[in-house]
């Protein structure tokens, strides 16, 4: 039986801590001072701002944790 690797683990993981971050956490004291920012007042759209930027962060760091080793060069 071969064993199958389970892709996009980080990604999930990141995505779904990232939203619980931005629904707890929405109201931004920087937000005053950068209009653009404003858009983040809103948990919704903070929850979705933090879940990408955390799910991204854990597929690069699961597939720098899981990055396949190269093969010896042969020698001929």
């Amino acid at each position: 039986m071969m064993k199958q690797r389970t892709s996009y683990t980080g990604f999930f993981i990141g995505l779904v801590v990232g939203m619980d971050i931005g629904l707890f956490w929405n109201d931004f004291l920087f937000s005053d001072q950068y209009k653009f920012l404003s858009i983040l007042n809103m948990p919704v759209f903070s929850g979705l701002a933090f879940g990408l930027l955390l799910g991204l962060l854990g597929n690069y760091l699961e597939k720098t944790m899981y990055r396949k080793k190269k093969a010896p060069k042969e020698l001929a």
